[in-house]
């Protein structure tokens, strides 16, 4: 028996998803620690993926490029 404690974050949204009959949905986050676990496990389940102020590599997120959206500000920070 898997307990609520070994279960990984990615896997928890995973499981919510599928309880509420929920293919795919958007996502948000800042840094890749928000996001990178879902997007390298479930890719399917992301409809569309925004980062906001973070930074990533590109290869982290290259099989979701067309579902990206990466927001910066006009200071170069």
């Amino acid at each position: 028996m898997t307990t609520e404690t070994t279960v990984s974050v990615e896997e928890r949204l995973r499981q919510l998803l599928r309880h509420l009959g929920i293919d795919q949905a958007h996502f948000a986050g800042r840094l890749p620690r928000d996001w990178n676990g879902l997007a390298a496990k479930y890719p399917k389940v992301i409809s569309s993926l925004t980062v906001i102020g973070g930074s990533f590599g590109p290869q982290t997120v290259e099989h979701l490029a067309p579902k990206l959206l990466a927001v910066t500000g006009d200071r170069g920070g």
